[in-house]
């Protein structure tokens, strides 16, 4: 051996192989979306499937119909009755 080449230990020969396995992969082809992620946002999409045509048949409904929970439900009331009775 010549004085410029030195014997390597072998934890920095580990070092090399852990960077040079690590650099095999390219960054931007790894798994870049986790099967959680995929899961959520399928559940997402069919919770907006199915909730979306409900909501909107509730709101339709809830626009046609009063709340009367107390049975009073809030409006112009127009007495209508003849002025003259028939039979006086």
């Amino acid at each position: 051996m010549s004085a410029t080449q030195t014997a390597q230990s072998p934890a920095s020969q580990e070092n090399k192989a852990e960077a040079t396995a690590t650099s095999a992969q390219p960054a931007g082809r790894r798994n870049r979306f986790r099967p959680g992620l995929i899961l959520a946002i399928v559940l997402l999409i069919a919770l907006l499937a199915v909730g979306v045509p409900f909501s909107m048949n509730w709101v339709s409904y809830r626009r046609a119909h009063s709340i009367t929970d107390d049975a009073f439900v809030e409006a112009h009331i127009i007495n209508v009755a003849p002025q003259l009775v028939s039979g006086r």
